[in-house]
């Protein structure tokens, strides 16, 4: 018969590894950018909270539903799209073409404000061909607005009901795009100009 081995406690006494001390510089470093993090996040909760305030205040309409949204309609819309009138690479028409055959029932064409040719005549008058030669097709005029805050870099795009497109969109881009602009009076615009707008 073997017997067990008899296991004894060793003396030597163990420490845990050593784990490396952040030096006072990393530290800083950390808590500096925790406290830009936290800035970052604050201000954009501020500038949210503040152009849903602007909004309202301005007694712009919020949608909540639509008439047809209870009749099983299925819409492909798509919403943003730059032309060769502003940074687009593709005229209106081939724009409308390519949506049309990728399944599209509805595109907004939303050029920049900043170029010459959104909200221009010409550009009008080629959604206008376009909606003759498409009558089932939904096509929008609209508008990328660069806003003034932020060295114009924050977007709005703004899509308007057909019948007042040719005497909204341009009064908007020039709004935003004037010397001096500023958030509140496009915003205080864009107020005004909806409300003149016949409701659903």
């Amino acid at each position: 018969m073997h017997e067990a081995p008899v296991l004894e406690r060793s003396s030597v006494k163990r420490s845990a590894p050593a784990i490396p001390k952040a030096s006072e510089g990393t530290f800083q470093r950390y808590r500096v950018a925790a406290i830009v993090l936290i800035a970052a996040l604050a201000l954009i909760a501020v500038g949210a909270s503040g152009f849903y305030i602007a909004l309202r205040d301005q007694g712009a309409a919020i949608i909540a539903s639509v008439p047809w949204a209870d009749q099983y309609a299925v819409i492909i819309f798509d919403h943003h799209n730059h032309t060769n009138f502003s940074d687009g690479s593709l005229t209106p028409i081939e724009l409308v073409d390519m949506a049309k055959s990728g399944g599209c029932d509805a595109l907004a064409i939303t050029d920049h404000s900043d170029t010459r040719g959104t909200a221009s005549r010409e550009q009008f008058d080629s959604i206008a061909q376009i909606r003759w030669r498409y009558p089932d097709f939904l096509l929008f005029g609209g508008i990328e607005i660069n806003m003034p805050s932020y060295g114009q870099r924050e977007h709005v795009n703004v899509i308007v009901d057909p019948s007042v497109e040719v005497e909204i969109l341009p009064e908007l881009r020039n709004a935003a795009e004037k010397d001096g602009a500023t958030d509140e009076a496009f915003l205080r615009l864009a107020a005004d100009v909806t409300a003149q707008v016949p409701q659903l």
